[in-house]
């Protein structure tokens, strides 16, 4: 099973115990609620290379990622949804929205967004919530239509309704 090994895997979830420790108190997470206030510090800090890196856990090291498996981002996730449901659904929408890439795109889009999320943190949105759908994703309506330009491919026209964005409103 491709992922990290025992010892990379429980590194990264001390660190991020850690980190919680010192950054994520109750009371600042009461404050964030309060607030109805996006966490985008934190969300930086856990993705900052320097500080946790943590979407790297996301990306195959083929694209400068850490390669970590489905079991990897379980244990991060479990980990960060008993911390704050909040910051893990924010972080989790960056595997969410980069799995697609990674399982179905084309090597150059491999390379383009994969390697962009790896070296400028960036976060990733994710929208599969439709009105009549929910989140079944059999069930979706949304559909890409291709733009043609003289008989070539040169983008796609969405059409359809989404809810409940993850990270749509920030990444």
């Amino acid at each position: 099973m491709p992922g990290l090994d025992d010892e990379s895997r429980e590194m990264i979830l001390d660190t991020l115990k850690k980190y919680a420790e010192r950054k994520l108190t109750p009371d600042y997470l009461i404050e964030l609620d309060h607030n109805d206030e996006f966490p985008r510090q934190v969300l930086q800090e856990l993705y900052d290379p320097m500080q946790l890196g943590l979407h790297l856990l996301f990306i195959p090291e083929a694209y400068d990622g850490l390669g970590g498996g489905a079991y990897d981002i379980y244990r991060v996730s479990e980990l960060m949804a008993a911390i704050d449901l909040g910051i893990a659904t924010g972080v989790l929408a960056t595997f969410l929205g980069t799995d697609p890439i990674s399982v179905g795109g084309t090597e150059e889009q491999k390379r383009h967004w994969m390697g962009r999320v790896a070296e400028e943190s960036l976060l990733v949105a994710y929208g599969a919530t439709e009105p009549q759908a929910g989140s079944d994703l059999a069930s979706l309506s949304t559909k890409a239509e291709p733009v043609l330009t003289d008989g070539v491919v040169t983008g796609y026209t969405l059409n359809g309704r989404k809810q409940w964005i993850s990270n749509g409103g920030v990444a």
